[in-house]
């Protein structure tokens, strides 16, 4: 079993909203682009200004979009002025057959056992793992504050999950779950005696 911690932090969801925004929805930005620059070729044969304008479009809409992302995440904790300061602890378990996420806020507890089929998706990257729960919000687990080895959350996910698990480590889609590799390690010992 792995375990993690996570706390608010302003810095770790800034850092989620560009993720999100360029490797998640990179898909849509593409299409959007592709076919601003479609519509530039179109309109360049009615009028030069407007091939330039759509051309424009094309060119500013990716960074145009992370700036919105990235205001509407600061604009998200401006209205909580207790964001950093909020007691808010999201703890992960994750076993053989769910994720157990538990949030404390204050003396407030609520326990969530999350199967994996019922993750949307998850991320590694260099350093940190992101679990969507759905396509737009996901739960954010910093490498640096697992409880062991980050490659075993890998392993787990990439096992439990399969193509719904995305990593840049490629040595991931080796590691089978440490339950797994144990209890194979059992029944070998049990077969010499």
């Amino acid at each position: 079993m792995v375990k993690a911690t996570y706390r608010n932090d302003l810095k770790q969801y800034q850092k989620f909203g560009k993720f999100h925004t360029f490797r998640v929805r990179w898909k849509n930005m593409a299409a959007v682009c592709g076919a601003l620059l479609a519509a530039a070729v179109v309109l360049l044969m009615l009028n030069q200004a407007t091939f330039i304008l759509a051309v424009g479009l094309a060119v500013i809409y990716p960074p145009l979009t992370f700036i919105m992302q990235y205001i509407r995440i600061n604009k998200t904790v401006g209205k909580n002025p207790n964001f950093t300061k909020t007691v808010n602890n999201y703890e992960f378990d994750f076993s053989c057959d769910y994720m157990v996420l538990t949030i404390k806020q204050g003396k407030r507890e609520e326990r969530h056992e999350i199967p994996y089929s019922e993750i949307c998706k998850a991320y590694e990257t260099k350093t940190n793992f992101y679990i969507y729960l759905n396509q737009l919000s996901a739960l954010i687990i910093k490498k640096e504050d697992i409880d062991g080895d980050a490659r075993e959350l890998a392993g787990i996910l990439n096992y439990y999950m399969g193509r719904k698990f995305h990593s840049g480590n490629k040595a991931a889609a080796l590691l089978p779950p440490a339950d797994e590799e144990s209890g194979q390690e059992e029944q070998i010992q049990g077969n010499g005696d």
